[in-house]
């Protein structure tokens, strides 16, 4: 015997749906146009990305001094890393950004919302650095890396695209000049260490040897002087967008039709309860 009760109950449902298709049209409809139009009343966005590429020739590669220190019983660690990755983390550092934000002198637009243009203030308290970092990684960066190419972006979000544009150009600047400043630093830290081990060392071998390694360390030190793109090369500088990132009526079309389902489903399931509430009381009567 076949059961038809759910061949009867999804004929129901269809023809209930048909009867209220008008409904479920004007419900759809009337969602999609209050999305779209929400989208006026939003700010345009604009993203600029520049387009990076590893410095090969400054990768960490094994040093000369390594057989040195072993030799005297000094442990340098590991020497094999990931650069790129230390790299992106220092440009995604909270000290890192606060510095570069308060020396672009770009905080008054990253928390834009809390700042009075007339008075030249903010309008309640200055934000801490807590609120400055969540904002801007929340906001206005993003950082990507295709681990096929070891392509690196660095995109910025903002309401200017002209200003996307520069902060982004400028991230870079400022990271490889940092991480340039650092390694002139150890570079020098590690000739005054030769230097040191030059004067405790009586045998003529060992000192021509240490006299070429400091030689080597000098003129790499010498080099990084010139080195503008330390660690990353600019293969792709940000130019300001023409076009805005969003809002897109697109999506928000999308997201009209999404909730006008959605928001018709609850109707039909609601007038279909209390149709069904009114017969049962209608039959007690």
């Amino acid at each position: 015997m076949v059961d038809t009760s759910s061949e009867i109950s999804l004929n129901k449902l269809l023809d209930y749906v048909l009867e209220e298709f008008k409904q479920i049209l004007l419900i759809t409809l009337c969602s999609i146009s209050l999305c779209i139009g929400y989208t006026f009343f939003l700010p345009d966005e604009y993203i600029a990305t520049a387009k990076l590429f590893p410095n090969d020739a400054n990768a960490e590669a094994k040093s000369p001094l390594a057989g040195l220190t072993g030799s005297l019983g000094i442990s340098m660690g590991p020497l094999s890393t990931d650069k790129t990755l230390k790299h992106i983390e220092i440009l995604q550092s909270r000290s890192f950004l606060i510095d570069f934000i308060n020396s672009q002198d770009i905080l008054p637009y990253v928390l834009h919302a809390e700042w009075d243009d007339e008075k030249r203030n903010w309008k309640v308290r200055e934000p801490n650095q807590e609120e400055i970092y969540s904002t801007f990684m929340k906001d206005f960066l993003s950082i990507s890396r295709d681990l096929s190419t070891n392509l690196v972006s660095v995109s910025i979000t903002s309401l200017d695209p002209q200003l996307s544009a520069e902060i982004a150009n400028n991230l870079v600047y400022s990271l490889n000049s940092l991480l340039r400043e650092k390694e002139l630093l150890e570079s020098n830290k590690r000739i005054d260490f030769l230097n040191d081990k030059l004067a405790e060392t009586l045998d003529a071998f060992s000192k021509n040897y240490l006299s070429s390694l400091i030689q080597a360390e000098t003129a790499k030190s010498s080099s990084l002087f010139a080195e503008d793109e330390f660690a990353f090369k600019i293969i792709d500088p940000a130019y300001p967008p023409e076009l805005k990132s969003s809002p897109s009526k697109t999506e928000w079309g999308i997201y009209g039709i999404l909730s006008g389902f959605i928001f018709s489903l609850f109707y039909l399931l609601g007038k279909s309860i209390l149709v069904e509430y009114r017969a049962y009381r209608f039959s007690k009567l």
